[in-house]
């Protein structure tokens, strides 16, 4: 059985980016990471494409602590 875990904005802090790949951490101590190449290996896996091409904006993503 997988276990779903639900977190909000406000529940992860955004700790910066290394090397392409962005950490975030929750409020409880679990670590999150993502790399903007990851995509492509998550839709290669479950065959699953785009239905438009996109490229993301560069945005600067904000801190959210309490």
């Amino acid at each position: 059985m997988v276990s779903i875990m639900k977190y909000s904005l406000g529940d992860l802090v955004y700790q910066g980016e290394t090397s392409g790949v962005h950490n975030w951490d929750s409020l409880s101590g679990t670590s999150f990471y993502w790399h903007p190449d990851w995509l492509h290996i998550a839709e290669n896996m479950t065959g699953h494409t785009p239905a438009i091409p996109m490229e993301p904006p560069d945005i600067i993503p904000i801190s959210i602590r309490s």
